[in-house]
């Protein structure tokens, strides 16, 4: 009597977490995969693309170039150090919506906007999004097959190698640089 109680328990817990049973044959859904691909895409194009553009953020003015690379590394390292000691407390999707305003608002304001103390504070949003991103989505990976670990890690990869890309093409382009001559 004991031992069937005991199988029964087992198999209510094997129900309850599957992921972590014997389901390893299980397919992540094809949205997921995409979802995470995206996610990871997004943020390092983001943050690649900043980089890349440090010199046209500061255009015209006796600001070094290191401000930008400042601008964008310390607030990423202060999120990265301070935030795992409570991020766990707050919900993802409140998280998501703070990833996608800080960038929002950082693009706009490198963008829009002539004061290179205001450009500097909009890389830092964009810092603190992307910083926060990270954590966020590395995290929620977690709960689902390791296939979206897989995803978020390849849409890094791209974001970070097409978005110096894709803005080289367009200062060339800008510049009227035939493709011949490029290469």
């Amino acid at each position: 009597m004991m031992e069937g109680s005991k199988e029964q328990g087992e198999s209510q817990i094997t129900r309850l977490f599957a992921k972590e049973s014997s389901n390893d044959d299980q397919k992540e859904k094809p949205i997921t995969v995409v979802a995470f691909y995206v996610f990871g895409f997004l943020i390092y194009a983001i943050y690649s693309l900043i980089i890349s553009g440090a010199q046209d953020i500061l255009a015209g003015t006796f600001v070094p170039t290191s401000a930008v690379l400042i601008a964008n590394v310390g607030p990423y390292f202060i999120i990265t150090v301070v935030t795992p000691c409570f991020i766990q407390k707050i919900p993802y999707f409140p998280r998501v919506l703070a990833i996608f305003f800080l960038e929002a608002t950082g693009l706009t304001l490198v963008i829009a906007t002539q004061h290179v103390e205001t450009k500097l504070l909009g890389v830092s949003f964009s810092s603190f999004g992307f910083g926060l991103g990270e954590l966020s989505f590395i995290a929620m990976t977690s709960f689902y097959h390791d296939t979206a670990v897989s995803a978020f890690s390849a849409g890094t990869g791209t974001g970070i190698s097409l978005s110096p890309l894709y803005y080289t093409g367009k200062i060339l382009a800008r510049a009227n640089v035939s493709r011949s001559e490029i290469i």
